[in-house]
């Protein structure tokens, strides 16, 4: 594996119990050198270790699980380390992840699977065939590694994603990463900056939805000297967007593919017909990965500069943030800063159904300017429950405990002047279905309203 990343995935169904034993490794000495190492333990739970040779003071990095993966079932599971960071997902949800700085380098000895060097010196034990079979072993380091089909060619609703570091202070608009034939309306997708800023976008001719099925900007400046970790996965239908593990974009993404040019590093079918242009030092872009079937990332809780008001936010992003836990019923007016009900210009946060609503309107000339979207989760269980409101240059997400709850499409640019904002009432009481939050049911806390921009 020529860089520092990893994706291993593989299904297990097993009984086996008792003392920890090997599933999958790429080691041939017990306890140090370069390896990678999952195994069960014996509570039935995952660990996952992982230690570059190089590093010699750090020791292994090891992760330990928290799902029971002995209990008969098939489980699904990826480990992915990915820009510094190692993951655990089981079964499509995140079942630990910690940060990594010990990413493998050099060649590593033959895969072994269900046995392991260190069987009988640590405790470990050889799985047991006839109690815990493994299938689907996929293997994948880097963008040429063919354990991994490392091309978005005959992507229909698969999830993908486009991985990548980039350290550079050229300007301009410049080619980082694409698969595309043709500067012109094809099926292609095609990540470079724009303003200093990653600009990523996709299109499906046969899709008809020109002039691009997804298009993703970050807020953060990349051409700044500085090391940027940058990764855009595609995951049921919407597309994300993160720069240094936190994400600042996401859009509705629906493109699907047939054949695609090969991939291009450093250079793009567009230099010489638009602003873009080569990367003239190619070592800027490192770590390149494509890969398809990804398990989507956590949501990672940017730091947030509380305003506390949205007026005049106009085409600045902005996010609001509030942890609610109630078991009131009915839908419940949460935050918001507006005059009227069903005049002017506001942004809404109530519940209904169980689940959360955002609104915003911006009224223009008499005329209102209307986006909504809606969660699914039930919010009123009397758990507490996370939630961020997104707004970026297109659209709104609403994620709920780390998970994206909806997603819509939005032109609404707040200009005006707001009213305070509101916590737990709302104008609407009582001239439509929304009550107040009683707090003695419940609470509203760590509300963070951050715009522009933050």
């Amino acid at each position: 594996m020529d860089n520092g990343d990893l994706r291993v995935a593989f299904s297990i169904h097993s009984t086996q119990t008792g003392a920890r034993f090997a599933v999958l490794n790429q080691r041939d000495i017990c306890n140090v050198g370069t390896f990678w190492d999952i195994r069960v333990n014996g509570n039935g739970t995952l660990e996952v270790a992982i230690e570059n040779a190089g590093n010699v003071n750090a020791g292994a990095e090891i992760l330990e699980g928290v799902k029971n993966v002995v209990d008969g079932n098939t489980h699904q599971v990826v480990v992915q380390r990915l820009n510094h960071h190692l993951y655990v997902f089981v079964d499509g949800a995140l079942d630990v992840q910690g940060v990594s700085t010990q990413g493998l380098s050099g060649t590593l000895p033959a895969l072994q699977q269900g046995t392991d060097i260190c069987d009988g010196a640590d405790g470990t034990v050889a799985l047991d065939t006839s109690l815990t079979q493994l299938t689907g072993v996929c293997i994948s380091g880097s963008a040429d590694d063919p354990g991994c089909v490392p091309d978005l060619s005959q992507v229909d609703s698969d999830n993908y994603q486009v991985a990548f570091d980039l350290q550079t202070t050229q300007t301009g608009d410049l080619a980082l990463v694409n698969q595309r034939a043709a500067c012109a309306p094809a099926d292609f997708w095609d990540a470079r900056t724009a303003g200093n800023h990653i600009d990523f976008e996709t299109d499906s001719v046969d899709a008809e939805v020109l002039p691009h099925d997804a298009h993703l900007t970050s807020t953060t400046n990349v051409q700044d000297g500085n090391p940027h970790a940058v990764v855009v996965q595609r995951v049921a239908g919407a597309a994300y967007l993160f720069v240094d593990g936190v994400q600042e974009n996401a859009v509705v993404s629906t493109a699907f593919w047939n054949a695609l040019a090969p991939l291009v590093q450093a250079n793009d079918v567009c230099v010489g017909s638009d602003s873009t242009v080569a990367l003239t030092s190619p070592s800027d872009l490192s770590q390149v990965a494509v890969k398809r079937g990804v398990n989507p990332l956590p949501y990672a809780e940017p730091a947030l500069t509380c305003t506390g008001d949205m007026s005049n936010v106009g085409t600045f992003d902005y996010r609001i943030a509030f942890t609610v836990q109630t078991t009131q019923q009915g839908d419940l007016a949460l935050l918001n800063q507006r005059s009227g009900c069903g005049t002017g210009s506001f942004w809404d946060i109530r519940t209904t159904n169980g689940a959360l609503l955002m609104e915003e309107v911006q009224v223009v000339s008499g005329v209102g300017d209307v986006a909504d979207v809606y969660g699914t989760t039930n919010v009123q269980d009397g758990k507490p429950h996370r939630v961020i409101v997104q707004h970026g240059p297109d659209e709104i997400s609403l994620y709920v405990d780390g998970k994206l709850d909806g997603i819509t499409s939005t032109t609404v640019n707040l200009t005006d002047s707001l009213p305070a904002l509101a916590t737990g009432t709302d104008v609407c009481i009582g001239q439509d279905s929304t009550v107040a939050f009683d707090g003695s049911q419940g609470s509203i806390t760590n509300v963070c309203v951050a715009a522009p921009g933050s």
